[in-house]
């Protein structure tokens, strides 16, 4: 017989809804946490009991629910936060579905007792699967609790799939600590079976409640980042690149104060750093981002904790060189404070940080940073960045390094990646200059391409001819070259070519401008003086005099530094000598 159609049991409805949304207890507490910060509260505490099994318990001093609103509260789909389909495109709240309330209350004991902030009263009210006690009256002075006792005692499978109270108490410490960053006015207390886990004073300050979480020396190793495009501001902070971690943990994204992940940043950030971070490594990083809520969706994932953006690859291009410009916009790297690869059997940690991290152990630095974000204060100028240069070349070191001075210190500037710096932004300043890319060749260069350029090459031709190249056909698979971009050089018109095409193949198809950039940084590579090769003094004076006026001197195009330096206080230190103003101490 062929099974008959037929509506689900409401109950059952529900409890498949509880199976996307409440899938552990971790994600009941998500949802109990996310309607009390929605609700304004300035303070909230968590009790735990048997890893959420017995008791997840939730007080706030939000704005309440209305007595005659809290049947509804506990039906599925039911909300305050959206009215319509239009309303879906513009959220701003954190929860908007009304799934979550009556998701819980099918698979557990859940009990609400409010006090609305314009009613005289508390009232409560219990629900367990189907049934609906009577509202009563609550004793609660102001805001809300709820109660979620025997969750999953229903749906026994459910709880025989969260085993691991180590990893469930670990989820309920971290899931609170990532609203904690973002909501720093709020004071949150963690009680985990009559254990204080975290207890988070409200802070006016950002940056003092990652000195809560993390550690003054976290603090301490952090970047300032802004900007603004369009109508979307980013803000936040990054690690230095001394500073850094074996495991992604520390890099907390939030939109438009909502927390989720983003696959690309880890990618967006591994790229900005570049060489600079150790393979392995990751930095610490906490980004915000507002954003009109028509540019997003969230409602793609069942407990909100993706993301998906309209016009995705320029968001991303423009957080990459937000990121990027904050790595670069410090000036000078310190011989003293370059970091070091700490082997893999072994991690740092730190008493006083709530959690364990590996990191660096150069991470010494202290950095200003900003307590609020100013974009005066955070943007860094390019004679800013060039202050300190080397004056004085004292000779070539390894036929890789040059040794220089000033006033300040000494410095070793790297021949290659000096040069390296140099050669991409000429490159970049001649094509702000010229506007047309290309130059037109005497003669065709001919070209024979293998089936597989073949094939990037019919699909991305125009994407070629944007950079500058454009070719002749000269045989089934055999091509002239005809015009090359401005900055290749004589003789390196082929391997340009293949080059581009290469890039296309390992990054898909890429935007002009991006594709333009890549090969930029390669053939700047290619151009430049290599580690080994004598050099005499006046190529090195005249090194350091064009990298002072570039607009990121300390770093080449893939991010290893240009040079390092070492101050002469710290000179003076080392040789246990007392004051360093002037040449006439180094006789005493």
């Amino acid at each position: 017989m062929i099974p008959r159609i037929h509506p689900l049991d409401d109950l059952l409805v529900a409890q498949i809804a509880a199976g996307e949304v409440v899938e552990s207890p971790v994600g009941a507490l998500k949802e109990l946490l996310e309607n009390a910060l929605d609700a304004q509260a300035k303070n909230i505490e968590i009790i735990i009991r048997e890893s959420g099994f017995n008791l997840i318990q939730v007080r706030d001093d939000g704005h309440g629910i209305y007595r005659d609103d809290l049947p509804a509260s506990l039906q599925s789909f039911s909300t305050s936060k959206i009215s319509n389909l239009e309303d879906l495109h513009k959220v701003y709240s954190l929860g908007f579905r009304g799934e979550a309330l009556g998701s819980i209350r099918s698979v557990s004991k859940i009990t609400i007792e409010s006090k609305a902030k314009d009613e005289n009263a508390a009232w409560k009210i219990t629900a367990n699967g189907k049934d609906f006690s009577e509202i009563e009256p609550g004793v609660l002075p102001v805001g809300t609790l709820v109660k979620i006792e025997e969750l999953f005692y229903n749906i026994p499978v459910r709880r025989d799939f969260n085993t691991n109270d180590r990893k469930i108490r670990k989820n309920f410490v971290e899931l609170i600590t990532s609203y904690a960053i973002c909501y720093y006015s709020t004071g949150f207390i963690l009680l985990i079976d009559d254990k204080e886990y975290l207890n988070l004073p409200p802070r006016i300050q950002l940056i003092d409640r990652i000195r809560d979480i993390f550690s003054s020396k976290t603090v301490e190793a952090l970047l300032p980042v802004f900007n603004e495009f369009g109508d979307i501001r980013v803000s936040g902070y990054i690690s230095n690149f001394r500073f850094y971690h074996s495991n992604a943990s520390q890099i907390f994204l939030y939109i438009n104060k909502r927390w989720v992940f983003y696959k690309p940043l880890v990618g967006l950030l591994k790229n900005a750093y570049g060489e600079l971070m150790p393979p392995g490594r990751f930095p610490t990083a906490i980004l915000f981002i507002d954003i009109p809520a028509e540019f997003i969706d969230v409602n793609i994932h069942p407990q909100k904790k993706e993301i998906r953006f309209r016009n995705e690859s320029e968001f991303t291009e423009q957080l990459r060189q937000t990121i990027l410009r904050s790595i670069e916009g410090r000036g000078r790297i310190s011989m003293t404070h370059l970091h070091k690869d700490i082997p893999e059997s072994k991690t740092v940690s730190e008493p006083e940080n709530k959690f364990q991290v590996s990191e660096s152990s150069g991470s010494s630095e202290k950095f200003d940073f900003f307590p609020q974000f100013n974009l005066q204060d955070i943007a860094v100028s390019k004679k800013e960045s060039a202050t300190g240069f080397p004056q004085k070349i004292h000779g070539q070191l390894f036929d890789t390094f040059f040794l220089a001075s000033s006033e300040e210190g000494i410095y070793l500037v790297d021949q290659h990646t000096a040069h390296e710096r140099i050669n991409y932004e000429k490159f970049l300043k001649t094509l702000d200059l010229r506007g047309n890319t290309s130059q037109k060749l005497l003669e065709g260069i001919p070209v024979h391409f293998l089936p597989a350029e073949l094939s990037i090459l019919s699909n991305c031709a125009n994407l070629l001819q944007q950079l500058g190249f454009y070719f002749e056909q000269n045989g089934p698979n055999d091509f002239l070259i005809t015009e090359v971009p401005f900055y290749v050089q004589d003789g390196n018109e082929v391997t340009a070519l293949r080059t581009s095409i290469s890039l296309l193949e390992k990054n898909g198809k890429l935007a002009a401008i991006d594709l333009f950039d890549a090969l930029a940084k390669d053939l700047s590579c290619s151009a430049s003086v290599k580690k080994g090769e004598s050099l005499s003094y006046a190529n090195g004076q005249s090194l350091i005099e064009q990298l002072a006026k570039c607009e990121h001197p300390a770093r080449c195009p893939h991010g290893r530094p240009t040079m390092i330096f070492l101050g002469k206080q710290e000179i003076f230190d080392m040789f246990k000598r007392t004051g360093s103003r002037g040449s006439r101490h180094l006789g005493s």
